[in-house]
C-alpha cells in the first residue's frame, strides 16, 4: 500500500511539473513574440517604445525596418510631451501600428525667454488668473534613421483652462488641432528622397 501511494504522489508531481514547464514555455514564447523579435527585427514593439527617440543619451536610436520618411503622403507622426511618458500627446497615425509611424516629435518645455500672449481668465469670485499661451518647441525625428528632420513650434490653445490653476505659472497646452495645423506639411507633403 505504501509503495502504491508513493507512486501516485510521484506521478502527481510529474504532472504538475509538466504543467509548470509548459507554462514557462508559453511565457518565453510570448515575451519573444512581443518584445525580443520586434526589437531584433528593427520594428518598434508599440507606439510607446518610439519615445526612446526623445530620450537624451540613447544614442542614435532607430528602427531600420520602418518605412522611410520619403515619397508620397501620408507620413504618420506621434508627438511625445515630457510630462506624459507613457503615451503620445498627439498622433496622426490613428490606430495604426507602431511600425507604420515614420516621424516622432519630441516636445520640449516652453522657453521662458519666448512667452506667448497672456490670457486673463476669470473663475467666479476668485482673483483673475493670468495665464500664458504655451509655445512649445517640437524636434521631429525620422523613426527609421533617428536623424532630426526639423524643429517646429506648436502654440497652446488660446482659451482659459476649465478650472482655476493651482500653479503660480501656467502655460496653455496644445490640442490635437494645434498639432495637426503645424505638422500638416510634414504629414501630408510629398518628400523627395
Amino acid at each position: 500500500m505504501e509503495a502504491g501511494g508513493r507512486a501516485k504522489r510521484w506521478g502527481g508531481f510529474k504532472k504538475r511539473r509538466r504543467w509548470v514547464l509548459l507554462g514557462l514555455v508559453v511565457v518565453v514564447v510570448v515575451v519573444w513574440l512581443a518584445v525580443v523579435r520586434p526589437y531584433a527585427a528593427g520594428v518598434p514593439a508599440d507606439v510607446a517604445s518610439l519615445r526612446t527617440l526623445c530620450e537624451p543619451g540613447t544614442g542614435e536610436q532607430s528602427y531600420s525596418r520602418v518605412d522611410a520618411y520619403t515619397g508620397p503622403a501620408p507620413h504618420p507622426i506621434v508627438v511625445f510631451a515630457p510630462n506624459r511618458p507613457d503615451f503620445p500627446d498627439y498622433t496622426s497615425a490613428g490606430s495604426s501600428s507602431a511600425g507604420s509611424v515614420q516621424l516622432v516629435g519630441c516636445r520640449r518645455p516652453v522657453d521662458p525667454r519666448r512667452p506667448g500672449p497672456q490670457l486673463s481668465c476669470f473663475y467666479g469670485d476668485a482673483t483673475p488668473a493670468s495665464i500664458d499661451q504655451g509655445r512649445f518647441p517640437v524636434d521631429v525625428y525620422e523613426v527609421r534613421t533617428g536623424r532630426r528632420v526639423t524643429s517646429v513650434v506648436v502654440d497652446g490653445r488660446v482659451r482659459c483652462p476649465a478650472v482655476y490653476p493651482e500653479d503660480a505659472h501656467v502655460d496653455t497646452e496644445p490640442e490635437d488641432a494645434d498639432y495637426a495645423a503645424v505638422l500638416a506639411p510634414l504629414v501630408n507633403g510629398e518628400v523627395r528622397g
